[in-house]
């Protein structure tokens, strides 16, 4: 059953009828500490021997010069993508978005347009699949999210629960 959303003049509450207002407020997911180190690791390992091997070698100054300009450059983008890793998942009121997930499936889709959520394992790895209405579905790799696993799985429901006018029962 699809509900029509509508948005009122500040676009900061997304109201659906019959449903209390909610905050249209965006929750991002970033890559796990551990995958941004899986990729940046032995990058730095590797400027760290080439390093060694120059010093032993005595290579001219334009030589060393460049390799410093590249090792700052280097060490500058690991502190920022350890500080800030890319997104992974973008939730919203409207619907989610996917990225740097290859083999994801459908990479976006409004919460209307989804059928079911479900966590199972696909391949190797415990995921998140977000089965659409027309047949398609996205598979999240749950690792990818790191500590936040759980925290992103939660608010995939709650979201979806709000966009379809389900709410929980108040038995007090």
């Amino acid at each position: 059953m699809r509900h029509l959303e509508t948005c009122d003049s500040r676009c900061d509450v997304v109201v659906s009828p019959g449903v209390e207002p909610r905050p249209a407020a965006s929750s991002t997911y970033r890559l796990g500490t551990a995958h941004v180190l899986r990729v940046l690791g032995p990058l730095v390992i590797g400027l760290g021997f080439v390093w060694v091997v120059i010093a032993f070698t005595g290579l001219p100054d334009l030589v060393l010069v460049v390799l410093a300009l590249v090792t700052v450059i280097v060490v500058a983008a690991t502190a920022v993508l350890l500080l800030r890793p890319p997104r992974v998942l973008l939730l919203t009121a409207a619907g989610y978005r996917v990225s740097l997930v290859r083999g994801a499936g459908e990479p976006v889709a409004g919460w209307a347009q989804v059928e079911s959520v479900d966590t199972r394992r696909v391949g190797d790895a415990v995921s998140l699949v977000i089965s659409l209405e027309d047949g398609r579905s996205t598979v999240l790799p749950l690792t990818l999210l790191g500590l936040r696993h759980l925290e992103a799985q939660r608010e995939v429901h709650e979201r979806l629960n709000a966009a379809h006018g389900y709410r929980r029962l108040d038995w007090s």
